[in-house]
């Protein structure tokens, strides 16, 4: 049975970085990825080490910063469901009239759904900034949730900024119900424009 670590070195190129953390030489290395030579401990120590390094900076390349979230489509159709539901108790599930369930529903819609998510979201990958916001009419607003309407997007490579700022606004609460969270916006200063 072969070490585990020849797996995991199917899938490296070898490069001076690895030479340098491991000791292994090219030659070494291509014997050990066929399985015909075997590392000592302290190298197969070292080797651990670096794949543990390696993994590391992959998943920090690859994570992506979020501030909000967009309207996923298992959600809005939760939403809508309850929505529905709700009017039709309110209604008495078709003891009143039709057209007074469809102005129930149309108002569930346009108050509730618009409130649940917000207005402007933005995340961060390792070479862009992504800016989505969702307009401030309701009725709009809905249309852009329901995937009817474009909501607008920007897309920001960091090669045009100039400077960011996170802007941190606390909500004063006046209500105990109010479980809104405080507002975090970014405020991109670009090389020829700012962009809040």
């Amino acid at each position: 049975m072969q070490p585990s670590y020849i797996d995991k070195l199917k899938n490296l190129e070898f490069d001076q970085h690895l030479q340098i953390a491991t000791g292994i030489s090219r030659k070494d290395f291509q014997l050990i990825k066929n399985g015909e030579l075997y590392l000592s401990d302290s190298k197969q120590y070292r080797l651990d080490k670096y794949f543990d390094i390696h993994q590391e900076k992959e998943t920090k390349t690859n994570t992506q910063i979020e501030k909000g979230k967009d309207a996923k489509i298992s959600q809005i159709v939760l939403s809508v469901l309850a929505i529905v539901i709700i009017s039709l108790l309110f209604t008495g599930f078709g003891y009143q009239p039709w057209w007074l369930f469809i102005i129930t529903l149309i108002l569930g819609l346009v108050v509730t759904l618009p409130a649940c998510y917000s207005n402007y979201f933005w995340s961060m990958n390792h070479d862009q900034i992504i800016l989505v916001s969702y307009n401030q009419n309701d009725f709009k607003k809905l249309l852009q949730i329901l995937k009817i309407k474009k909501k607008k997007q920007r897309r920001i490579n960091y090669e045009q900024i100039k400077n960011v700022e996170v802007v941190y606004t606390k909500i004063v609460r006046i209500s105990p119900f109010n479980f809104n969270p405080d507002c975090l916006y970014l405020s991109l200063n670009l090389k020829n424009r700012k962009l809040q």
